[in-house]
């Protein structure tokens, strides 16, 4: 997976999985973390950086959703 690849699995992550009522939904966002650690784990760092960037973002903690790479 190239960072590009892996900007656009942050940016359809459902970020709020965990506070879903429909253990259905909570289990797909539950898996879909899991996978996107995996990918940092086994990637260069930028990998880690774009992750907490989105995070950041998702969270209210930046106003600036992270530009695509190319």
């Amino acid at each position: 997976m190239n960072i590009a690849e892996f900007w656009d699995l942050l940016a359809r992550h459902d970020w709020t999985y965990d506070m879903s009522d429909d253990h259905r939904q909570w289990q797909r966002g539950r898996e879909q973390a899991e996978h996107i650690q995996r990918v940092v784990k086994n990637s260069p760092p930028e990998f880690q950086e774009l992750r907490k960037a989105f995070s950041d973002w998702a969270w209210g903690r930046s106003k600036v959703k992270p530009d695509r790479p190319e």
